[in-house]
């Protein structure tokens, strides 16, 4: 049953990335629409804390101890350059970040693997949490404020 699972994901997958609409779309048209599936689920679960803005002053922010992160600064804090597997692996849980303290933040890549467990069984859920998160990073990329 998980086998049959994974192969269907699979192919799925690989039919979507095969369809002429894919198969023609530049690379950054494709990346534009990731970075839109990105804004969607950061304006779900980040908003609240780090503002629709991303300028760490959400509705929330005002409760927190520690003031939410301005994420449109990420590339000026870091020489101009965004900090893209920075980012990944601090929304993946590998790279730990004291304000988030446990569990202050939930770490999206655990959320994501509870989801793709239940449907894409353990051989389909890296990727789709990969996916996901980089969909999220595209997003972070596209607000940042160059000097």
């Amino acid at each position: 049953m998980m086998r049959a699972r994974l192969i269907a994901a699979v192919c799925g997958v690989l039919l979507w990335a095969a369809s002429p609409a894919q198969a023609e779309a530049p690379q950054d048209q494709r990346s534009a629409a990731a970075a839109l599936r990105g804004q969607e689920f950061y304006e779900i679960a980040c908003a609240d804390c780090h503002g629709f803005a991303g300028k760490g002053d959400g509705p929330m922010a005002q409760f927190l101890t520690v003031k939410p992160s301005d994420l449109t600064a990420l590339a000026s804090r870091n020489g101009g350059l965004f900090p893209f597997r920075s980012v990944f692996e601090t929304l993946d849980g590998r790279a730990t970040v004291p304000q988030h303290g446990r569990p202050g933040m939930p770490i999206w890549g655990g959320v994501f693997r509870d989801f793709a467990r239940e449907r894409f069984g353990p051989d389909g859920t890296e990727s789709y949490v990969r996916g996901r998160l980089i969909e999220l990073v595209l997003y972070l990329e596209t607000i940042q404020v160059r000097n």
